[in-house]
């Protein structure tokens, strides 16, 4: 007859508790760390016032500057002997301005005979080309000369001939119309004369 005996005994395993020194250990520890954190939080707070404080007085300082360079920048009053100076400057050089205009005019080679000008254009003669209008204005050295010829190519021949007289050695002609006519062509020239021509 066999028999079986169980010689294990079941014993249940209870659990420890922390012990009061741990607890405690972790307590210290915990606060440690919070008060670190804390620490470097006050710590970067100060410096970002004492940053704040600094930008503040700068701007303080800019803002009494810029007052006192807006006072300084005040537009001086007009002097009224400096205005009264400069009007009699500025009539001075009219009156110098319209001596020098007269005295121009009355130099000698300032001066344009109309004789002259009609001389000029009697010496030259081109068949097929003919005037119908003159007309010069000695005073502003302008003359204007209106005719017809019977081809384009007289014209510019006209003038260059006429270029050699001594009314028009120095004469600038600006405008040139060409209109059709009947016969031909009409023209006007329109042309300025230098007195230094006319010597």
């Amino acid at each position: 007859m066999k028999q079986q005996i169980n010689l294990y005994l079941h014993q249940d395993v209870q659990k420890v508790p922390l012990s009061a020194v741990s607890c405690l250990l972790i307590v210290f520890v915990s606060l440690l760390l919070l008060g670190a954190v804390y620490g470097y939080n006050w710590q970067q707070q100060n410096i970002l016032q004492v940053d704040m404080a600094a930008l503040k007085n700068k701007q303080s300082r800019l803002q009494q500057d810029y007052e006192s360079l807006r006072q300084r920048m005040v537009t001086p009053a007009e002097s009224p002997a400096l205005k009264k100076e400069l009007e009699r400057i500025n009539a001075d050089l009219a009156s110098k301005r319209r001596f020098e205009l007269v005295l121009g005019q009355l130099r000698s080679d300032s001066k344009i005979q109309f004789s002259s000008v009609l001389q000029g254009l009697s010496e030259q003669s081109i068949d097929g080309l003919w005037l119908t209008r003159i007309q010069s204005d000695t005073a502003i050295r302008a003359v204007i000369l209106e005719g017809r010829a019977l081809t384009p190519d007289l014209v510019p021949r006209y003038l260059k001939g006429l270029g050699q007289e001594a009314a028009y050695t120095r004469a600038h002609f600006d405008q040139l119309q060409l209109q059709e006519a009947e016969r031909g062509l009409s023209f006007l020239v329109n042309g300025e004369l230098q007195a230094g021509g006319l010597e």
